[in-house]
């Protein structure tokens, strides 16, 4: 099982192998618009409006599900090892270590298909907890592919954590 800094090598090496490139267009485009409807709607059940929230989107690449948040008024940062984010989000760095010690605390964050990822999910959800606002909430994203067999992985190091409903819940 890979530990903390494996992973963190991992995608510090994937992000330098493509940086430069501009992102490619999507062929997942419905299911991506899917996604962020489904996000939206929850997240603003939760919060209420979004004009002025602070959102943090951990791992997520370029930040592009954070378009709608955005388009309903939240100012919307990004921590990934992609240094081009799009024009909606602000990059804050390439992981947790990277934030300054006085940023001001988020109304939400977001972590879309990121727990699978980390050698340590708990202990990410506690250091996210810690970034914010008393009040704040979190968003969790991850697929549900592991129900009778393993999945067949296209790389060896990729998901490293497998959830149900009942799993993730704990």
């Amino acid at each position: 099982r890979p530990d903390p800094e494996d992973l963190t090598a991992k995608y510090a090496w994937l992000s330098e192998k493509t940086e430069g490139r501009q992102a490619e267009p999507s062929s997942n485009a419905p299911y991506e618009g899917r996604r962020q409807g489904r996000m939206l709607r929850l997240v603003r059940r939760r919060l209420g409006s979004l004009s002025g929230k602070r959102v943090l989107d951990y791992g997520g690449r370029d930040g592009r599900l954070m378009r709608g948040v955005a388009e309903q008024g939240a100012d919307c940062f990004v921590v990934y090892y992609n240094a081009r984010p799009c024009s909606w989000v602000t990059r804050l760095g390439s992981t947790l270590a990277d934030l300054p010690a006085d940023l001001a605390p988020f109304d939400l964050c977001v972590l879309s298909h990121v727990l699978e990822h980390v050698a340590d999910p708990v202990g990410l959800l506690s250091s996210i907890r810690r970034l914010l606002k008393p009040e704040g909430a979190v968003y969790g994203e991850v697929p549900m592919e592991c129900w009778r067999i393993l999945p067949v992985l296209e790389e060896q190091v990729t998901h490293v954590n497998f959830f149900t409903p009942s799993s993730l819940s704990k």
